[in-house]
């Protein structure tokens, strides 16, 4: 399974710019990145999903980022 395929299979992709997004994932190198609040008290459950999107993007050899600030 793409990583595409596993995103939509998942339910995380509603809609997007480009129509051969799923190709270009497999054929590029891309950088994503997550922002995260550094003032919070703490992580909450809200920050689980772009943290696990975060570990699909790099299982996919995808240079992942986490952003706090």
């Amino acid at each position: 399974m793409t990583l595409y395929e596993d995103l939509a299979w998942r339910g995380l992709i509603s809609q997007t710019t480009h129509p051969d997004i799923g190709e270009r994932l497999e054929k590029e190198s891309f950088v994503v990145y997550a922002g995260f609040d550094p003032t919070a008290d703490r992580l909450h459950i809200g920050s689980l999903i772009p943290l696990l999107g975060l570990v699909r993007f790099h299982d996919a050899c995808t240079k992942p980022l986490d952003l706090l600030g």
